[in-house]
């Protein structure tokens, strides 16, 4: 066969050879959703083994007499944080990365590293994006290893984001955040603002009473504040309120079973 015969034929042949190869390739990637199941899943396991395995050397040191047994109070975490980590990076740049970046925020606890990292990534591929929500309750723990970043995360989703509902999640998360760690007369004000902004950016209903509830904290809950009304019974089924106790001092005990 003459050379130029060879060079058609691979011509014609090399899409059919690229496409199978592409088909090969996509066949082998799992579906992104399957792969944070299976990190879950094995997480889980391996937290609850852990926590067996401590009840076991506690039970055990008690039945011996032994002294109590050093136990590490941090569960087996590097593994999975590495494999969302990776996973994270093979999807960069799109909405299935997300999902991924947002374990790290939930579970690396110390690894401040680990978070900072995702929550970057997360302000610059993804805050305009709309499944940037599913992770924003996360990041009120993430605070604790980068507040800063957590911080402008939110102040990117609550101005650049197109969906009202992430705006929303968004300027609750960070009032109730101001909140939290409100010390202040001005921070609670910031909290406040934020947190009476939700109602003019969405009419979700859920989002709406979440917000409410942080604003009853804010304006009956503080010191200085008067009490919420409380109505209830005595030892005899003798029905009473708070506010017949008005200008008296009043003990509140509160307790419950669960």
């Amino acid at each position: 066969m003459s050379r130029s015969s060879l060079a058609a034929l691979f011509l014609f042949s090399f899409p059919a050879m690229a496409l199978a190869q592409a088909e090969d390739a996509a066949a082998e990637k799992q579906d992104p959703q399957a792969e944070y199941n299976e990190i879950m899943k094995g997480f889980q396991e391996a937290v609850n083994k852990w926590r067996e395995d401590a009840m076991a050397k506690m039970r055990e040191a008690r039945e011996s007499g032994k002294p109590r047994p050093a136990i590490s109070m941090v569960p087996p975490i590097e593994p999975f944080i590495e494999r969302a980590q990776a996973l994270a990076m093979d999807y960069a740049g799109e909405d299935a990365a997300i999902q991924f970046h947002g374990f790290v925020c939930k579970y690396a606890g110390r690894d401040r590293a680990a978070i900072k990292k995702a929550v970057l990534t997360l302000t610059m591929d993804h805050a305009e994006s709309p499944a940037i929500g599913e992770v924003l309750p996360y990041l009120e723990g993430a605070a604790r290893a980068a507040r800063p970043e957590v911080m402008d995360l939110f102040a990117e989703v609550i101005e650049a984001n197109p969906k009202a509902e992430c705006k929303a999640a968004a300027l609750i998360a960070r009032g109730s955040l101001r909140l939290q760690t409100a010390r202040t007369a001005a921070s609670r004000e910031e909290a406040q603002k934020d947190l009476e902004r939700v109602a003019t950016v969405t009419q979700d209903e859920d989002l709406l009473a979440e917000a409410e509830d942080a604003l009853f904290e804010i304006r009956h809950l503080q010191v200085g504040c008067e009490a919420p009304e409380i109505v209830a019974k005595d030892t005899d089924g003798v029905e009473f309120k708070l506010s017949d106790y008005r200008g008296k001092v009043v003990l509140l005990d509160f307790w419950g079973f669960w």
